[in-house]
């Protein structure tokens, strides 16, 4: 696997992965349940591995993978139903939506629309090089 962008950090101790893969297991990816919004946690970074394997040594090299899923809801879409449903409580209790209410409305919303959602996966891969002391991160962004 070639990375496409890279973002180089330098280390001012050595960093040996190896010694942290508990505390990798403890933080390790779970899909989003259907009310999360977004889920983020270390995976495999090779399909040979095992699940609690989050790290993989290549020579003086350790691979890792930070997987995110998130759920996919259009702001287009939520502020339609958003505005039906302010026009709805207007014209019923011939009154104005104030900022508050309108937020928790949003919410509320959001929160119906969460279990439907489609789901969207990424993974960011990053390797520890041991002897030059770096980070490298395939993003584009730091």
């Amino acid at each position: 696997m070639a990375f496409k962008n890279i973002l180089v950090y330098s280390l001012t101790q050595p960093l040996d992965l190896l010694q942290f893969v508990e505390k990798l297991n403890e933080k390790s990816f779970i899909p989003c349940s259907p009310t999360d919004a977004i889920s983020v946690g270390w995976t495999k970074p090779a399909e040979f591995l095992d699940d609690n394997n989050l790290v993989y040594r290549i020579g003086q090299c350790d691979l890792i993978a930070l997987k995110t899923e998130s759920k996919v809801l259009p702001s287009a879409s939520i502020n339609k139903i958003l505005i039906e449903k302010i026009t709805e409580i207007e014209n019923r209790e011939q009154r104005r939506v104030k900022g508050r209410e309108r937020s928790d409305l949003k919410d509320q919303i959001i929160h119906e629309l969460l279990p439907r959602a489609l789901s969207k996966e990424s993974v960011t891969m990053a390797y520890v090089d041991r002897v030059k002391h770096q980070v490298i991160v395939n993003a584009s962004s730091a």
